[in-house]
Parts: C-alpha cells; sequence; structure tokens
C-alpha cells in the first residue's frame, strides 16, 4: 500500500454512519505508524480512537454514544521555543522527521539527508499539512530539560531522573561501567561526550560487528534485577533505534545522580568521526559541523551523511566512507582528517579556494538561522585575499 494511500480519511461504509473527527483516521495511517514510535520509545500512552461506529438510527447513536478518551497527543503548531516530548511530520519529498530531544535535533528516515536543528526541524513541522504531522504535548519546557541531563528515565511525575555530567567523571563513570558490560567504552566516546565541561548524557559507540545489541541489554537488565529488584528493569534501561540506553550512576554509585548513557551501535571508528562534536571554546556544534559539511559537499556534486558518507548527488553512488577520502575529496587533495574536527577547522582548509563563496553558501543560510556567522577572523583573511586577486 502506497503512503498516499494510508493518509486519505477512511471512507463510508454501507449500513455504518461514522463520526467524523478530525484525529479519527489517524488510526492505522502513516502518521499513527510514528506515534506507536514515539510511544514505544517514550512510554507514553497513544491516543484513543475518537472514532465509533453507529447504527443509522438517531436513538442508537445516542445510545451508543460514547465520551472521548482525553489524550495529549496533538497535530496543531509548536512553539520551537517549547519542543514537545516527542514529534514527527512528512515534509513535501515524502521524508519523515522526528523529534529526537537527547540529540537536541531531527532525524530523518533517510540517510542521505542530515539532521535538522530544533528550530529548523520546528519551522519544517509548522509548514507541514496537520494530516502529516502529530506530537505529544509536554507540561514543561522540554528545551529546559534537554540541559539538565537525558530524558528516556523518568519518575512517576514524567520527570527526568538523568542529570548532566562533569568532564571529570565522565572516565571513571565509564570505567565502572565497563566492569558491567565487559566492553571498552572510555575510548569510544561519540558528539561533545568528554570534551564540554559538562554533558547531558554520554553517547558511547559499540561495535555492530562485535556485539549483539539484544545480549547487551539483556546483561544490563541482568544487573539491575539483581541490584534493584524492587524496580522494572524499564527504570534502568531501554531500547531504540540503534542504541541501548541505560540509567548510570555517577562514578558508580547512586549518591552521585544519574546520567544517561546511550551506547550506539555501528562502526565505531566511523562514528567517531562523523559524529565529533565540539568543546566548549566554540559557539559551534556538531551540527554545525555537519551543515557547513553538508554545504561544501553539494557545492560539489555531491552529498554528505553522517551515516552514508560522501555519494555522488545525481547517481548516488558511493564516493568515500573512511574519514581521509571524505577529506580528500570534500576539502581538497592533501588536507588531514583534522582538517573536518571543527567548524573553525573546515574554513581554515578551504579559505584561500576561489570557489569559496559556492562553497559556504548553504552553510551561511542554516548558520543565520540559529543567529550565527561563518568564523570571523577567517572571514577577514578571505575577504583581503580575495581583493588582492
Amino acid at each position: 500500500m502506497k503512503i498516499d494511500d494510508l493518509l486519505e480519511a477512511p471512507k463510508k461504509k454501507k449500513g455504518k454512519s461514522w463520526v467524523k473527527k478530525a484525529d479519527d483516521w489517524v488510526r492505522g495511517s502513516w502518521l499513527q505508524q510514528q506515534v506507536d514510535i514515539a510511544q514505544k520509545q517514550t512510554g507514553n500512552k497513544g491516543p484513543a480512537s475518537t472514532a465509533e461506529p453507529v447504527g443509522d438510527n438517531k436513538d442508537d447513536k445516542k445510545s451508543k454514544t460514547k465520551k472521548v478518551q482525553k489524550n495529549n497527543f496533538r497535530n496543531t503548531r509548536i512553539n520551537q521555543d517549547k519542543m514537545p516530548k516527542s514529534a514527527q511530520y512528512k515534509d513535501k519529498n515524502g521524508i519523515v522527521w522526528a523529534w529526537e530531544p537527547a540529540r537536541d535535533a531531527w532525524l530523518p528516515s533517510n540517510n542521505n539527508q542530515i539532521p535538522l536543528s530544533a528550530r529548523d526541524g520546528a519551522r519544517g513541522y509548522n509548514a507541514a499539512k496537520p494530516t502529516d504531522r502529530g506530537f505529544y504535548e509536554s507540561k514543561t519546557n522540554t528545551g529546559q530539560l534537554l540541559k539538565e541531563g537525558g530524558n528516556i528515565f523518568k519518575d512517576q511525575n514524567k520527570q527526568p531522573v538523568t542529570q548532566r555530567i562533569n568532564q571529570a567523571d565522565v572516565d571513571p563513570t565509564l570505567a565502572w561501567l565497563e566492569k558491567i558490560t565487559g566492553l571498552p567504552h572510555k575510548d569510544f566516546k561519540l558528539g561533545s561526550t568528554g570534551i564540554r565541561s559538562t554533558s547531558g548524557d554520554m553517547d558511547i559507540s559499540v561495535n555492530q560487528n562485535d556485539v549483539d545489541k539484544q545480549e547487551l541489554f539483556n546483561k544490563l537488565a541482568a544487573w539491575a534485577q539483581k541490584n534493584h529488584p524492587e524496580d522494572e528493569v524499564r527504570q534502568w534501561v531501554a531500547k531504540s533505534g540503534v542504541s541501548v540506553h541505560f540509567k548510570t550512576p555517577i562514578l558508580g554509585d547512586p549518591k552521585n545522580g544519574f546520567v544517561q548513557t546511550d551506547l550506539m551501535f555501528g562502526d565505531p571508528e566511523w562514528q567517531k568521526f562523523s559524529l565529533r562534536g565540539s568543546g566548549d571554546n566554540t559557539p559551534y556544534k556538531g551540527m554545525h559541523r555537519h551543515l557547513l559539511m553538508a554545504s561544501i559537499a553539494k557545492a560539489q556534486g555531491m552529498k554528505w551523511s553522517f551515516q552514508n558518507g560522501l555519494t555522488n548527488r545525481e547517481s548516488g553512488e558511493m564516493i568515500a566512507k573512511d574519514p581521509q577520502g571524505v577529506a580528500d575529496n570534500l576539502l581538497g587533495k592533501g588536507t588531514k582528517i583534522s582538517d573536518l574536527d571543527s567548524v573553525e577547522n573546515i574554513i581554515k582548509a578551504i579559505k584561500g579556494r576561489p570557489d569559496y563563496e559556492q562553497l559556504v553558501a548553504d552553510a551561511k543560510e542554516g548558520f543565520a538561522r540559529d543567529n550565527l556567522e561563518l568564523p570571523e577572523a577567517y572571514n577577514e583573511i578571505i575577504d583581503l585575499a580575495q581583493r588582492i586577486r
């Protein structure tokens, strides 16, 4: 069945009339599928159908009318400054975007697309048709909660039970976790974990070729059952997408509080390169690095994906999925992998190129939406070089 067919409202059936509500047909549709995914990830109850088949007789309608079950599912516009706990929408190109608070980004269903920032994704969501979008309403500002820590594990009041972790506590906490999993974690940190002074959660790569996701989940679940038999396993460990999430005692001691650890399955060496984060001494996040790399790739007839590497923009043929290959094709022969470590390094590597403005055109627009500009010092050097030429 085509996705467009799923998005059509149901037609009237013979012998019955259907109470038409705005969200009646959501049952079984693409949107409901996305809601179900969000429900599994967040633990929130999904919306109940408000449509009830009733007889044609008016008396039957009165006798069989049921109260509409209230829920916190909506498909109205969202406020980018007060993001919901989970949301999904389909854009005009058919790509599904899912809001992931733990990543502070909208993740795409198409691997050739890079994630969107919270602001850009919210704009895309609001521009989508109401029938192509939906979210779970949040009672609190999840944008603020994100700053306080992960969001997978919550108490009975739906408040996060995890917090941010200080940079100095990251490696000792991972050393404690290694004793449970039997895996090396300290050398496989992703994103800004261990780079920034504090981290909202700990992102750790796990080699998908060496470790079975279910086995790792079972190992952590067994630890939780042994050490906290009074709790449900879901209070300590959960799965979603390519990750296993664990509520980790900081420094191995619950008295220090808990941090959410996201054990992300994939190719560790690739993930450490493609998902590299940034430190405290820059206004740019990992997302901005991706925006810049995608801009440079587009200007040269390529596509950049943090999952698939560099591909031909028209044919989709693989160009490079190794760090040095990406550097050579994106920035030019002779460049180093470290030239792609940050926005600043990337600009420094391409600042003298005659096609510089074309390379950064899309990035400038993306950065402007976040009230950011390209590194000013490098821009001044570029302007001077152009005037000399």
